[in-house]
């Protein structure tokens, strides 16, 4: 397991900041694939990546494990937590729902200048899944479209002015590796494209203050993608 520090450099010993620090650096490595799905989290080998006491690794996987993104096994220690088909499902059930409501209070309560980067966005994530679609050399390693489309669902969250729903859908999706989701969609370039139509019927339902379509739409959106990434994941699972 390799672990890319940020520019920092070495962290300073002892202190929650630096626990967190590690916790989300080490979730932000699962996420690009760099630290693989099953890997054990050796605490050792970690203080002397990161320069810290034991006792900070240890808090960083414990926040790790109450997100989620770690599961500990009684006498082995801990490891990154594996990823089945039912984890994915229900996870865009509640988001779907979650992304709904962000959308229809977006559709009230945007500002002019919400409404002027959720178009941005949007502009950016059709661009962005234009230039994947027509790279032949490698369209399932480009995340350009990913950090588009991470923004337009930003943007919507921001207009539904609701830190407390924010929190929530950010909180699932933490709680599985992103690179599963960019593997999913970005190999299915038709479901992309299809997105694109879907951010610009979603971004027309919130200018037009149609808070009910706005919600429709969402829902939709989210579930179809979800029903694919767990279709993916389910191949990929021991047995399957």
């Amino acid at each position: 397991m390799t672990i890319v520090r940020d520019e920092a450099g070495p962290l300073p010993d002892g202190g929650e900041a630096h626990a967190e620090r590690i916790a989300r650096q080490l979730s932000d490595e699962v996420d690009k694939g760099l630290v693989p799905v099953g890997s054990w989290l050796r605490q050792e080998k970690l203080a002397q990546q990161f320069g810290v006491s034991r006792t900070a690794v240890r808090d960083a996987i414990q926040r790790l494990h109450t997100r989620g993104v770690v599961e500990l096994i009684p006498n082995r220690g801990a490891r990154i937590r594996q990823v089945s088909e039912r984890d994915i499902q229900e996870a865009y059930q509640v988001r779907a729902q979650l992304e709904g409501f962000a959308a229809e209070l977006a559709a009230v309560r945007a500002t002019s200048d919400q409404l002027v980067r959720l178009r941005i966005a949007d502009e950016l994530f059709e661009h962005a899944v234009g230039a994947h679609v027509h790279d032949s050399t490698s369209p399932g390693d480009s995340h350009d479209w990913a950090h588009a489309n991470d923004l337009f669902h930003s943007v919507v969250q921001d207009a539904a002015c609701n830190e407390r729903l924010r929190h929530a859908i950010n909180g699932l999706l933490r709680s599985f590796p992103r690179i599963l989701v960019w593997r999913a969609l970005g190999a299915d370039l038709r479901l992309l494209q299809e997105n694109v139509a879907q951010h610009r019927a979603i971004r027309e339902a919130i200018e037009a203050g149609d808070s009910a379509v706005a919600r429709q739409l969402m829902v939709s959106h989210i579930g179809r993608a979800g029903e694919l990434v767990a279709l993916r994941t389910a191949r990929h699972e021991p047995g399957a």
